[in-house]
């Protein structure tokens, strides 16, 4: 079987990534694994003798869209490939199902997330739900959505949660090797120095509206009063960094917040493993990845109710859950976080008896191959 995935990720186009690593492995269980994602530059990056990534190319989304399409007919000539699938619900999954159906292939839709669903992007999400043979989705509350507003079969879909990779970060059970078990102690010991004495609290996202940072900081403001030792590290980029530190500034938060930028790795690692706390606030989110590794790395969580919780992350279990948007619910529940050491510890007992209970990934690779092989069943 030969795959060709339509992706949103660019980071398959770096040898080194961690998508790149994943889509090697989805290589090794089928014939071809190919992938093509939008981007501005124009790319070919052998990752395997079975995986390829191409980056289109183009100024804007429609040259790229253009691109991507002139890249896909030709590979599908090429090489015979089985399944399209796509990483969107939108234009990038009209294009696969057009794909699809002009060369009469299998159809499989990943539905990673579904947000700014606007009429048009609602429309283009049922046509291209009814059409798909195969549909990928990441968590129980997705899939319920799908159900209830798209009335689309249960029968059609296929939960496969995101395989959550942390050996780079260093806190899983895999052996770093010497030269990154250098780096961590040195990250740990440098936090240790900067931060040693306060109540660390992260957040690890990507600084855009629908991850509400902003109620992180009115929690903030209002419990750095009782409790003057917090101290929030918000890491992350993204086109909201210079309004939120605006807002860090008039709030007065200068001494309890603190924007790092976007980290990785190594260097990511030591705000999991020296921090008191895992905050969350999005208003929505597919699953969560950033969530798993949290509770990994042994922290207390504290996130509104999308993505993996009450699925991974359940309520005074393993965590603590609040209402999108509730700052005051939000505020409370960190408060208590502060306050009871006991409770902590219960809650990272509970979130790792809950991880460990998530698949392997050659489990995750069987159902992605299952999905594929159900997507060729109901070829277009």
């Amino acid at each position: 079987m030969k795959v060709l995935s339509l992706s949103l990720d660019p980071l398959v186009l770096q040898k080194e990534s961690v998508v790149a690593s994943r889509c090697i492995r989805y290589g090794t269980i089928v014939d071809l694994y190919t992938v093509i994602v939008p981007s501005s530059k124009s790319d070919i990056v052998v990752h395997s003798s079975t995986c390829t990534a191409y980056g289109t190319g183009g100024t804007n989304k429609l040259s790229q869209l253009f691109s991507l399409w002139h890249i896909a007919t030709v590979l599908i000539k090429k090489d015979s490939y089985d399944v399209v699938s796509s990483q969107d619900t939108y234009f990038l999954g009209l294009t696969a199902w057009l794909l699809a159906k002009r060369y009469h292939l299998g159809l499989e839709v990943q539905v990673l997330g579904i947000e700014k669903m606007n009429s048009l992007r609602r429309l283009l999400t049922k046509f291209v739900l009814t059409k798909a043979g195969s549909i990928r989705v990441l968590s129980l509350g997705l899939k319920k959505r799908l159900m209830q507003e798209f009335s689309i079969l249960d029968t059609r879909m296929l939960l496969v949660p995101i395989y959550v990779d942390v050996s780079s970060l260093g806190f899983s059970n895999d052996n770093p090797t010497q030269e990154l078990q250098d780096k961590l102690d040195q990250n740990s010991k440098s936090f240790k120095e900067y931060y040693g004495g306060r109540f660390n609290i992260i957040s690890v996202n990507r600084l855009v509206p629908i991850k509400n940072i902003p109620m992180q900081l009115e929690a903030m403001a209002v419990l750095k009063e009782k409790f003057p030792q917090i101290l929030l590290h918000i890491i992350g980029d993204g086109p909201l960094q210079a309004e939120l530190q605006k807002s860090i500034h008039e709030k007065s938060l200068d001494d309890t917040v603190i924007l790092h930028g976007f980290k990785s790795g190594a260097d990511l690692s030591p705000f999991f493993t020296q921090s008191d706390c895992f905050v969350l606030t999005s208003n929505f989110e597919g699953y969560g990845m950033v969530v798993i590794e949290a509770a990994t790395a042994s922290l207390p969580i504290v996130m509104t109710d999308v993505g993996c919780a009450g699925e991974v992350i359940i309520d005074q279990e393993s965590g603590l859950i609040v209402p999108p948007l509730d700052t005051v619910a939000f505020t409370d529940a960190l408060e208590r976080m502060i306050e009871d050491q006991v409770f902590r510890t219960a809650v990272v007992k509970g979130a790792q008896a809950s991880i460990a209970l998530l698949p392997s990934f050659d489990t995750v690779l069987a159902k992605y191959k299952a999905s594929w092989e159900q997507a060729l069943a109901n070829k277009l």
